[in-house]
């Protein structure tokens, strides 16, 4: 086994609870709805028509991405290759989709496809990525998911792939869950202030969707890695359940290939420079908050209302992630957190969820939210 392989079972094991936390979720909304006199409920089906459109729109960046890593594979000259970055990141705002959610996905590999072209530009790419072949090469650029490049292909254990296809069900039936609780959480018709206990319980079930859409998203592509051969890194190390920190959830439990990703072609050549690390990490920040407005600014009603949104959310992560790091220094680490990690987490879920908003914004208002409800059979609950 190896010592990737062996992490990745250790973080799904950090993160095995999610299925208690998606039921916990639906018990609080059961609980709340019970109170306020349930009449009906309906069990509605996963949209086949958005089934459709969201697998186009992987195909379609994944080829894409194909065809940019073959222009980088053949060192076409940088003017070609720039040209070539620009058409991707474009296409998305082009294509004829229906729902955002698909314009989005598109969008989001396209800019990966495109970074990662970057990362081998600049040669801060793995270097065993160049001798790994062309196939394998491809693949890198095709699946946002990373794999281990030093690693031969086939190298995965037999097993690999039921594991992931195991996790990839496990969050689809949380997502499920966490939709159900989503909808039976609905303020009432008759209720133009809902209790505070509801709006905070919603607003968390819609940070776990949105966890738990990427989950589903990259683990169809790690899914998809593993039958290939291949091993794929892990992505998540449980964010919402064992983040003990700003600096621990950015940093080793939220989306780490993009935090890999910015990490090799920002952070590390920036204070290379002299660049101090809360300058790089700010900037770090700040590309990621421009990358989501890139992808969500797609079928926006109101481009104005929604527009900084996303920028505005992850510059707020800069300076609690230095101002965390620098306190811990000086200060060390009070308690009770020093001697409960469960502490910690409560008390980062609470400073994070006051700015979710920002983030949750742009994905309502262009209709990308309910959308990726409608991927997984749920609960709508009907409250007089």
């Amino acid at each position: 086994m190896t010592l990737d392989h062996s992490a990745r079972i250790t973080a799904e094991a950090g993160d095995g609870s999610l299925n208690r936390a998606a039921t916990l979720l639906v018990s609080i909304a059961v609980a709340i709805v019970a109170c306020s006199d349930m009449s009906t409920s309906t069990l509605l089906p996963p949209n086949a028509g958005v089934w459709l459109e969201v697998a186009c729109a992987f195909g379609l960046g994944s080829i894409s991405n194909v065809v940019l890593s073959m222009i980088v594979w053949r060192e076409w000259p940088r003017s070609a290759v720039g040209a070539a970055c620009v058409a991707s990141l474009c296409a998305p705002y082009l294509l004829p989709f229906r729902y955002g959610i698909a314009a989005s996905a598109v969008a989001l590999l396209n800019f990966i496809g495109v970074w990662k072209a970057s990362d081998v530009l600049a040669g801060t790419a793995p270097a065993a990525l160049s001798r790994s072949g062309r196939v394998a090469f491809a693949v890198h650029f095709a699946s946002p998911v990373e794999y281990v490049v030093e690693q031969s292909v086939a190298s995965a254990s037999s097993g690999l792939w039921r594991t992931e296809l195991s996790s990839l069900l496990q969050v689809y039936a949380a997502l499920a869950l966490t939709a159900s609780a989503h909808a039976a959480l609905l303020p009432p018709p008759a209720d133009p202030a809902p209790a505070a206990l509801r709006e905070a319980v919603r607003l968390y079930c819609e940070v776990w969707t949105i966890y738990l859409f990427l989950r589903l998203f990259t683990g169809a592509f790690g899914t998809m890695l593993a039958c290939g051969g291949f091993v794929p890194r892990t992505m998540w190390r449980a964010p919402l359940l064992a983040s003990t920190s700003a600096a621990d959830f950015w940093g080793r439990r939220w989306n780490l290939l993009i935090h890999g990703l910015f990490r090799r072609t920002v952070f590390r050549p920036l204070t290379e420079r002299g660049v101090p690390g809360w300058g790089a990490g700010a900037i770090a920040f700040a590309l990621s908050g421009a990358f989501h407005e890139y992808a969500f600014a797609l079928q926006q009603p109101a481009q104005r209302a929604s527009f900084g949104r996303c920028l505005a959310f992850f510059l707020a992560q800069a300076p609690a992630v230095s101002a965390e790091k620098r306190l811990r220094r000086l200060l060390g680490v009070p308690p009770p957190f020093d001697r409960s990690s469960a502490a910690c987490t409560l008390a980062w879920t609470l400073l994070l969820m006051p700015f979710a908003p920002l983030f949750l914004h742009p994905l309502k208002t262009s209709g990308t939210f309910a959308t990726i409800l409608e991927l997984v059979p749920r609960l709508a609950v009907a409250v007089p």
